[in-house]
């Protein structure tokens, strides 16, 4: 069975001083320590690439962002679907910060990507007073030259299209990940039979706790829960002897950063020449042995 790892990544990027910084009126607006949008950012016009606007994907992102909606009993709306845009393969991902957030079908993945990354969910913006970061853009990147995606919930030959889509628009808005043993969507791994749809109790008690609502869920977060904060887990990394949330984060004098979360297909060994793959086969993550191949 081959399970997907969740690594986090989070290289410097430097933004134009207009975007705002630690001082900003912007970070000002968020008090917390949280990875969040501000409020008056929300609902956040998404973009669906043209190769998926006219299929099955549609919907399934749509239903996908609509879940968030629910999760916090709609008290804030995350998401709104604002059409297609054509399919945007830049070889700068820096470049992803257009102002127009977007879900995009890579045929050809990045080489500043790992090539066993199955998706990634980069993020933009800057640390505000009390350390939090204010997200200011975001966008989802699929490697469709690697692997192949179902709509099709029963479909376990291909990674379900829509329980990626959920966890990275999880992201998307400031989650981090869940620990192994909870019941999330949030969890750092999945597998090709795992098809999870729609948010869990611990999910929709950190969402609510992130931006701050009263919701029905709003007092399940206990200290056995996970980090909520996708910075706040980077910056813990060391003392994580799990493994759950790898990666650093750097950034510059005013706080400006860039957030990469890569989802790893770390369960298939990807064999790569040249940076295309050539072949790979499963591995049992605790002996080390193959236990098929091809």
């Amino acid at each position: 069975m081959k399970t997907l790892k969740l690594i986090f990544i989070l290289p410097l990027v430097f933004f134009s001083c207009e975007q705002g910084g630690a001082d900003s009126e912007e970070s000002k607006a968020v008090a917390s320590d949280s990875t969040r949008w501000i409020d008056s950012d929300l609902p956040i016009k998404l973009k669906i690439a043209s190769d998926y606007a006219a299929g099955e994907e549609f919907t399934a992102i749509s239903d996908s962002a609509a879940e968030w909606t629910t999760a916090v009993e709609s008290k804030l709306q995350f998401f709104t679907m604002a059409g297609s845009t054509p399919n945007k393969e830049y070889a700068n991902l820096a470049d992803y910060n257009d102002g127009e957030m977007g879900v995009y079908k890579l045929n050809v993945w990045s080489d500043e990507l790992p090539g066993t990354a199955l998706a990634v969910t980069q993020l933009f913006g800057f640390q505000n007073a009390a350390g939090g970061v204010v997200i200011s853009h975001a966008d989802i990147l699929m490697n469709e030259e690697t692997y192949t995606f179902s709509t099709d919930a029963d479909d376990s030959f291909n990674y379900d299209f829509e329980t990626v889509m959920l966890h990275e628009l999880g992201h998307f808005i400031g989650l981090s990940h869940s620990s192994f043993s909870e019941s999330s969507v949030m969890i750092p791994s999945i597998s090709l039979t795992d098809s999870n749809r729609v948010s869990t109790s611990i999910d929709r008690a950190n969402i609510a706790y992130n931006y701050e609502l009263e919701t029905s869920y709003s007092n399940a977060l206990t200290s056995a829960n996970s980090t909520v904060a996708i910075h706040s887990s980077i910056e813990s990394e060391e003392e994580d002897p799990t493994g759950i949330n790898q990666g650093h984060m750097e950034k510059n004098e005013i706080g400006q950063v860039r957030i990469l979360i890569h989802l790893m297909a770390s369960g298939e060994c990807i064999h790569e020449v040249n940076g295309k793959v050539v072949g790979s086969h499963k591995v049992d993550l605790h002996s080390k042995r193959t236990i098929n191949s091809k």
